[in-house]
């Protein structure tokens, strides 16, 4: 099986195997310069307080572009075939500062709002039968139950990065076992193991009527 030598270009393939894959490498390696990058009570204004979720959101957006060989994001992105793993970072952080910033500037205060789900602005999943939420809902719930367990160490950025194009962005299994050079099965294995994480979780998760995946 082929692996990324240090740089990663389109076309590549990927190891998935054993406890220390390619991927929990490479996110090893990002984790450790947006540690050194962006530390804790760092940012300004309606950032401050944000920085670990910035940090890991911008870890997960540069191993997508790793996995993918080339960045999806086309403003902010590194440019060129190689991985570079500093300047990728670079440019998730600008990315996901950006992304946060919009999010946090529809809330009141620059946070949710503690009566929000008394206004009907949000709503708990055990509300409604999961098998009436809209697609974009489920995904939401999917999307933050990945960010919940990422956090508390209950699964690592691989497992997330994988189960986030299934589960949420809805790429078929066999076209992200190809782009990683695996089999179905591996792809299975990191969905199986989200799944088992983020379910205990889905009911303690509110979900914005007005909010999509964007």
């Amino acid at each position: 099986q082929n692996k990324h030598q240090h740089n990663n270009k389109k076309g590549s393939k990927i190891s998935l195997s054993g406890n220390k894959g390619e991927l929990d490498q490479v996110a090893n390696q990002l984790d450790g310069l947006v540690r050194h990058k962006l530390r804790d009570g760092q940012l300004g204004g309606i950032l401050h307080g944000h920085e670990a979720d910035i940090r890991q959101e911008s870890v997960l957006l540069a191993l997508d572009w790793y996995v993918r060989g080339q960045p999806k994001d086309a403003q902010g992105a590194p440019s060129g075939g190689e991985w570079h793993a500093p300047r990728a970072l670079a440019g998730a952080l600008r990315i996901i500062k950006l992304r946060f910033t919009k999010k946090l500037s529809k809330q009141p205060g620059g946070s949710p709002p503690a009566s929000a789900a008394a206004l009907g602005v949000v709503k708990h999943p055990i509300d409604e039968l999961e098998h009436e939420w809209p697609e974009h809902r489920v995904r939401l719930v999917v999307r933050e139950g990945i960010s919940r367990s990422l956090k508390a160490a209950r699964i690592t950025h691989g497992n997330a990065i994988i189960a986030r194009m299934v589960l949420c962005e809805g790429e078929p299994v066999s076209a992200v076992a190809k782009r990683c050079g695996v089999n179905r099965s591996a792809i299975y294995q990191h969905v199986s193991k989200v799944r088992k994480a983020i379910t205990p979780l889905v009911k303690s998760i509110e979900v914005p009527y007005y909010d999509k995946l964007g």
